[in-house]
């Protein structure tokens, strides 16, 4: 079970997925302890946790389908590149 402060487990919460079932996580109360706890969309209290790759990292990984949010990420990258 993951424990900690409220804005803490929200951040972790957004960018973060259950390891065991790949569902959502959200920041509860726990029922017996007094403390704020990330639970995963399976009523279940995850010890562990996976990143969810934003479509940056999906694209540099090369598991991100071409189309345009691929398109944009590479004007996105050649126009910082042309700005330095």
């Amino acid at each position: 079970m993951i424990k900690g402060e409220y804005d803490y487990l929200k951040a972790l919460a957004e960018i973060n997925e259950c390891a065991e079932h790949g569902t959502p996580l959200l920041v509860a109360t726990h029922p017996t302890e007094a403390c704020y706890v990330l639970r995963c969309g399976e009523n279940h209290y995850p010890d562990t946790i996976r990143h969810i790759p934003s479509l940056t990292e999906e694209y540099k990984q090369g598991t991100l389908p071409s189309g345009p949010v691929a398109d944009n990420i590479i004007k996105g990258s050649k126009r910082r590149a042309m700005s330095t």
